[in-house]
C-alpha cells in the first residue's frame, strides 16, 4: 500500500512533504495560489448574469487534492456544479466530482445531471496527490459518448456505467440568473455535502470543447503539470480562478480571465484563512505538495 501511494504521488509530479530525493518536475508554470475547503462550510459561488456563449458546450478544468479519502458513508463530494436555484437538487442541476461510486463506498469520478449519473471505471483513493481534471460537456455533439468527456492527468476516463448526456441539452448551469458552485452540493436545507480538499487553477471555458493539452502538459520526466492559461478564448461565462489575491474574502475569488466573473466565498474568515502554499507545482522550499 505504501509503495502504491508513493508511485501515485510521483506520477503526479510532486513532493510528499517539503523535500524528497526523487526528481522534481522540469521548470514550468507555477500556479499563483490554491485554497483548501474544510468539508463543513467552505465553498465558492457565483450567479450567472447575461447570456453565455453556449449553454450546450463548455469545458471545466481544475486541480484538486482530496483531504478525506473515506467514502464509507456513501457521500458524493462534488467539486463543481450548478443549480437552478437556492433550493439545490429540487431544481435542475449539473455537477462533477469524486462520489461514492456505482458500488457504494467506492470513490469514482461522477458526472450527474437531473437524476442521471455517470460513474468512472477509475477509482480515486489517493489523499496525497494533486490531480488534474478536465470535464468537457458538449451536448451539441452528434456522438453520445463525446458529450461527457473527463480527463484525469491528461488521460481519458472511461465510464463504468451511466447514461450519456441527452443531445442538445441546454444547461441552466450556463444560463442567466442560475448558480455555479465550487466545493458544495445539495439542497441547502441542512443536508448539503461539502467537499474537503484543495483546489487550484479552477477554470471554465464557455462555448468550446477543449482537450487537456490546453490546460496541462507533460514535463521532461513524463509528469503532468499545470499550464499557463493566458491566451485562452474564454467566452462570456468563462473564468479563471488563480487564488492569488489574498487582500480579502472578496478578492480571493477574483476571476483573472478578463471577464470579471468573480466568485463569492462562503465561510472564509479572511483572504488568507483558506489560502495555502500547497499546490500542484514545486518551485521553492515553501511551494509544493504537502502531505
Amino acid at each position: 500500500t505504501f509503495k502504491g501511494i508513493w508511485l501515485m504521488v510521483f506520477s503526479n509530479n510532486l513532493l510528499m512533504g517539503a523535500a524528497s530525493t526523487t526528481a522534481a518536475p522540469a521548470a514550468g508554470y507555477v500556479p499563483k495560489g490554491a485554497v483548501w475547503l474544510d468539508g463543513t462550510a467552505d465553498y465558492l459561488t457565483r450567479t450567472n448574469s447575461g447570456s453565455a456563449t453556449s449553454d450546450k458546450t463548455f469545458t471545466v478544468s481544475y486541480w484538486f487534492k482530496n483531504a478525506n479519502p473515506d467514502f464509507s458513508s456513501n457521500v458524493n463530494y462534488y467539486h463543481w456544479g450548478g443549480t437552478s436555484g437556492g433550493s439545490g437538487l429540487s431544481g435542475e442541476y449539473l455537477a462533477g466530482g469524486i462520489g461514492a461510486g456505482a458500488a457504494a463506498g467506492v470513490p469514482e469520478y461522477t458526472i450527474t445531471y437531473n437524476g442521471s449519473t455517470l460513474y468512472s471505471d477509475a477509482k480515486f483513493r489517493d489523499p496525497t496527490a494533486w490531480q488534474h481534471f478536465v470535464c468537457i460537456i458538449d451536448s451539441a455533439n452528434d456522438t453520445s459518448s463525446s458529450r461527457n468527456l473527463v480527463y484525469h492527468n491528461g488521460k481519458l476516463i472511461t465510464w463504468e456505467s451511466g447514461t450519456d448526456i441527452t443531445q442538445d441539452k441546454q444547461f441552466k448551469y450556463m444560463q442567466d440568473t442560475y448558480k455555479q458552485f465550487w466545493g458544495v452540493w445539495g439542497y441547502f436545507n441542512g443536508t448539503e455535502s461539502y467537499t474537503p480538499g484543495y483546489f487550484s487553477e479552477c477554470a471554465l471555458v464557455d462555448g468550446l470543447a477543449l482537450g487537456p493539452e490546453n490546460f496541462g502538459t507533460e514535463d521532461s520526466n513524463g509528469v503532468w503539470i499545470p499550464k499557463d492559461l493566458t491566451g485562452l478564448t474564454w467566452g462570456n461565462y468563462g473564468f479563471w480562478l488563480d487564488f492569488e489575491d489574498t487582500t480579502s474574502t472578496t478578492t480571493i475569488g477574483y476571476d483573472v480571465s478578463g471577464n470579471s466573473n468573480h466568485f463569492t466565498t462562503s465561510s472564509f474568515a479572511s483572504g488568507t484563512s483558506n489560502w495555502t502554499y500547497d499546490r500542484p507545482a514545486d518551485s521553492s522550499t515553501d511551494t509544493g505538495n504537502y502531505c
